[in-house]
């Protein structure tokens, strides 16, 4: 109902009703008006109040994201601590690990070790460093049997430096007899002598490959006369990209075979089985030791005796390690096939027996390769 004023409706009325009426209507608005001005300043101050909170809740938020991500960055660290632990710590010399399962998982062979103990997570991979592939491996474990598959990387159009018997690049000792070198304990001469032939295999682009330096190696070599795996592992990533190759032969055919090839040689009268067994070894125990400290991804240990009776099956790890396509090395073992062996005589019998007797005790030395 519309209140109208009374004056409207009388004919006659005095005009001093009309003035009060309107008065009384200013009035009514001007209270109306304040009453909501009131209540305006009580929202607006009310709001403000919400606004002072939301902020302080936005801030306590922004606060609460930092320390997590705080939190999310000191477990990130802590776990990648961890892993460098684990990659870093030396592993009990055993032949497998326990799994999640309860089983156990063996020291892989013929194919690319990946996965920590058996191997160490390496350094990031730098594309300007070359690649640099060294062959391990006693006398008479196979490196003459690889030379396929220098030739086929050669065939293939790629590049290669190959090391062969250099004592130098080694800092093998050269001032001296043979029998008494051994490779220098610092490092920084390492770095000396390796440098220039990756500087010029980096500006070539080449890959270097160090494909017969035995253990040990060089003519009149002693036991110490070998390359240094630590060594050449703690440069990775600093002068060249790593990848290595340790070749494992049954210890007594690779005396055997090393004796027989010497046998004819004036130089190498020293090396009877007795002093190559011994030779042997220590060669061997010492690469094994080094094989949980070499890098994850490209390493790869080749048994000599699976390499000449199935050669085609490394075809794909081979790829793989050297990163190459597999059809570059798809011919590379055709004309590698087992030695026919004539029967032994008594003698030769006798002299493997005795060998056998001897690595049946020493081969607790080399538990990895020997799984």
């Amino acid at each position: 109902m519309v209140m109208r004023p009374p004056c409207g409706r009388i004919k006659t009325g005095t005009v001093l009703g009309c003035i009060a009426f309107g008065f009384l209507l200013i009035a009514t608005d001007w209270v109306l008006g304040r009453y909501a001005h009131g209540q305006t300043l009580a929202l607006r101050k009310e709001e403000a109040e919400v606004r002072a909170k939301l902020r302080a809740l936005q801030e306590e938020t922004k606060q609460f994201k930092a320390r997590r991500n705080d939190m999310d960055l000191s477990v990130k660290e802590m776990s990648a601590q961890m892993k460098r632990l684990k990659a870093t710590a030396t592993p009990p010399m055993t032949t497998a690990v326990p799994t999640r399962s309860g089983n156990s998982v063996s020291f892989p062979k013929n194919r690319v070790i990946n996965d920590p103990p058996f191997c160490k997570v390496g350094a990031k991979r730098r594309g300007d460093l070359p690649k640099f592939v060294f062959v391990a491996g006693v006398e008479g474990s196979g490196h003459h049997a690889l030379k396929g598959v220098w030739q086929s990387l050669r065939k293939s159009g790629l590049k290669l430096e190959l090391v062969v018997y250099d004592q130098l690049f080694h800092s093998l000792g050269i001032e001296n007899h043979a029998s008494y070198h051994y490779s220098s304990i610092l490092q920084n001469t390492h770095i000396e002598h390796m440098r220039p032939v990756f500087e010029k295999a980096a500006a070539e682009g080449k890959i270097v490959i160090d494909a017969q330096n035995s253990y040990p190696m060089g003519k009149g070599a002693g036991a110490l006369a070998h390359p240094d795996l630590l060594k050449l592992a703690a440069l990775d990533g600093v002068l060249y990209d790593l990848h290595v190759i340790v070749l494992f032969r049954t210890p007594v055919d690779a005396v055997l075979s090393a004796v027989r090839r010497f046998q004819n040689n004036d130089e190498y009268l020293y090396k009877n089985e007795e002093y190559q067994a011994r030779m042997v070894t220590e060669s061997l125990a010492t690469i094994n030791n080094a094989l949980p400290q070499l890098p994850c991804g490209k390493t790869m240990v080749i048994e000599y005796n699976t390499l000449v009776h199935s050669p085609k099956q490394f075809i794909r790890p081979l790829s793989r390690l050297l990163e190459v396509e597999q059809d570059v090395l798809g011919d590379t073992f055709s004309d590698l096939k087992p030695r026919t062996k004539p029967p032994e005589t008594p003698e030769q019998i006798a002299r493997r027996k005795k060998l056998q007797d001897f690595f049946g005790i020493q081969k607790v030395l080399w538990p990895l390769l020997e799984s």
